[in-house]
């Protein structure tokens, strides 16, 4: 999808540039008056820092930080307009309109049902190991915190994924889902990882940090054996 919506706009740009330069202007003008009107899109910064979003809102170009914002922005006034204003000779355009509205819908269905899958494997992973985890730890006098604070973390999870399940299906529905794993899933992690740097590695039956980033040198060791990864 991201090369068809580049492509889209190369083709559209370029098309413009051909039609004026066809109407009599010169190459060097038609690219000296392009590059003067989009001049601020030019960054020569990081554009991978924190530094470039704060730049973009100041010369007013549009920056979504979410997946669910860009898919959104798909089936805006202007995004339809530049696919079903592209077509071939035979008239055919990129995408009609109901194309479009379909495209947007199907992928931010498959977000949510991706969240969801996320969300629920989170969920039997605090149940199958991180609680029973934090308990035998406690059984032995060691504290990776109150085993009621995961158990509050799970009805978390489970009050946000049925606050999904009945929000309206496309763009409320995919917010939520949006909540839940940059929110909600992310507020669990940092308990779960509390828990882990508190219990010692062989009462933590999930893979630790340690042997997951050096697989190769704890592969089919003893201790990481019986270990779910």
């Amino acid at each position: 999808m991201v090369n068809t919506v580049l492509c889209s706009i190369f083709a559209s740009e370029f098309s413009a540039m051909s039609a004026k330069i066809e109407g009599g202007a010169s190459a060097r003008e038609v690219a000296q008056a392009t590059l003067n009107e989009h001049w601020s899109i030019i960054f020569n910064g990081n554009g991978y820092s924190a530094e470039w979003p704060v730049e973009a809102v100041k010369r007013g170009i549009p920056n979504h930080s979410s997946c669910v914002d860009a898919i959104s922005a798909l089936g805006n006034e202007k995004a339809v307009k530049l696919f079903s204003g592209l077509k071939d000779d035979e008239g055919i355009s990129v995408m009609s309109e109901s194309e479009v509205k379909c495209r947007e819908a199907v992928m931010l269905d498959q977000y949510c049902n991706v969240v969801e899958m996320e969300c629920l494997c989170m969920i039997d992973m605090i149940r199958q190991h991180v609680l029973p985890s934090a308990l035998k730890a406690l059984g032995l006098g060691i504290s990776a915190g109150p085993p009621d604070k995961l158990r509050t973390c799970i009805a978390t999870l489970e009050a946000k994924l049925k606050e999904m399940e009945h929000a309206e299906e496309g763009q409320p529905r995919a917010r939520v889902a949006r909540e839940l794993r940059l929110e909600a899933m992310a507020e669990v992690r940092s308990v779960c990882d509390e828990a882990e740097s508190a219990i010692p590695p062989e009462m933590w039956t999930l893979g630790t940090y340690k042997e997951l980033l050096f697989l190769d040198s704890h592969h089919g060791s003893v201790e990481i054996s019986g270990k779910s990864a």
